[in-house]
């Protein structure tokens, strides 16, 4: 017997992610640092810094699932809301619940609080479904022996700045388990204070934000208003149960998966036609701010994200292909286009398609995209493919609920 990939949950920031085709954590680097001595043949020991953690995630999911864990979307957001990652993405909380082998019952899980997406990868085809990879970056994991809780309080549940485990989850018998670091009994694993009048989200520290015991957060100098939000993570003995239904996403509306069929590509509203495959990258250089005297990193941000991707064409015929290449370096014919072209800046467009129901379920745009001139090799046997690389000159990805407003595809 072996651990099956259908005993493995992955809930990001309290949905369960549907379409997920892997998930986990990439790495987890702890920098640590032999200490020696005079006069001493051995080494002392080893001092170990704050954990480099990235998880990554795949999912097939395009519906508006992902705007909640990724932008804090709403159900009441409008067709045509457009959402942009330098400016709405949020930290993530992500939990691993294990099933039992052959049951539903969670037996284990772990916990990795307040990740901060590092990208967003979008990939489509013509043979393979499209999926969105998801990069994150944090500091802390836990493994717990028991169940992973996550739980969301209002200001009316947090009575005299205390917020008791169990409010959210039907109630828990018995005390949360608990962790050690630095000395310090931990029971909750991570908390997260989004205040709304600031409409900004905070990682609270222990010690100086709040306390906690085996039952409960008490807030520290923080009082809650109206629309204010505190998540507590933490591990308990009490098990949950994930049966079956929970993955019926196809009843709930949710495709099973995007082909190539479903997605329409144009530049500067022209539809290129004869495409095989596209990406879409936005990627972020993270900077950790740290202090003294706190086990866990501040927060992570970045200035200026980068957005790239290919085109991959196989067009029917010479001309059709020479069109998209002057298009594409701003050149009208007959004038020729020449490798230090200053390509201009085109509106890229990606429209995602509901198989069943033929409605826009995702928008993406590159506003500014900017192609790379394209290099053409031929190869005996095989027909012609030539990728278009580009990049956005600042860096911008726009993603709209549904259909972009006033925006169309356009015409071959």
């Amino acid at each position: 017997m072996a651990i099956k990939a259908g005993q493995i949950l992955h809930t990001a920031n309290g949905f369960l992610v549907d379409r997920i085709q892997s998930a986990g954590p990439g790495s987890i680097n702890v920098n640590s640092e032999r200490v020696d001595e005079l006069g001493n043949y051995e080494a002392v020991a080893f001092v170990r810094d704050i954990p480099d953690l990235s998880f990554e995630m795949e999912t097939l999911d395009f519906s508006t699932e992902l705007h909640k864990v990724l932008f804090g979307a709403t159900d009441g957001d409008p067709a045509g809301t457009k959402y942009e990652p330098e400016l709405h993405l949020r930290p993530v909380d992500i939990l691993s619940p294990f099933k039992g082998a052959g049951l539903f019952e969670i037996v284990r899980g772990i916990a990795i609080p307040y990740l901060t997406v590092e990208s967003l990868t979008y990939n489509f085809s013509i043979t393979d479904n499209a999926s969105l990879s998801v990069g994150l970056r944090g500091d802390s994991i836990y493994y717990v022996p028991g169940d992973v809780y996550r739980e969301e309080f209002e200001a009316s549940d947090i009575v005299g700045g205390v917020a008791t485990f169990g409010n959210g989850s039907g109630g828990l018998a018995g005390p949360a388990l608990k962790t050690v670091i630095d000395g310090e009994d931990l029971y909750v694993l991570g908390a997260m204070f989004y205040d709304a009048s600031a409409s900004a989200y905070r990682r609270l520290r222990h010690g100086t934000d709040f306390t906690n015991t085996a039952s409960a957060l008490t807030l520290i100098d923080i009082t809650p208003d109206t629309g204010d939000l505190l998540w507590v993570i933490y591990g308990h003995a009490t098990t949950s149960q994930y049966t079956q239904s929970v993955h019926s996403g196809v009843a709930a509306g949710t495709p099973a998966g995007i082909r190539g069929r479903n997605v329409q590509v144009s530049v500067d509203g022209v539809t290129w036609l004869g495409l095989q495959s596209a990406t879409v990258e936005w990627r972020a250089t993270l900077e950790r701010d740290e202090e003294l005297g706190n086990p866990q990193i501040v927060s992570q941000d970045f200035d200026v994200p980068e957005v790239s991707g290919t085109l991959t064409m196989r067009a029917n015929t010479a001309e059709y292909l020479f069109d998209r290449i002057l298009q594409a370096a701003g050149v009208t014919s007959p004038d020729i286009v020449n490798a230090v072209v200053d390509p201009p800046q085109l509106p890229l467009q990606f429209k995602i398609v509901d198989p069943a129901t033929g409605n826009t379920l995702q928008t993406l745009e590159v506003p500014d995209a900017q192609f790379d001139p394209v290099a053409i090799q031929g190869q005996v046997g095989q027909k012609l493919d030539v990728e278009f690389p580009y990049n956005s000159a600042g860096g911008s990805l726009d993603i709209y609920k549904g259909d972009k407003p006033g925006g169309s595809p356009g015409s071959p």
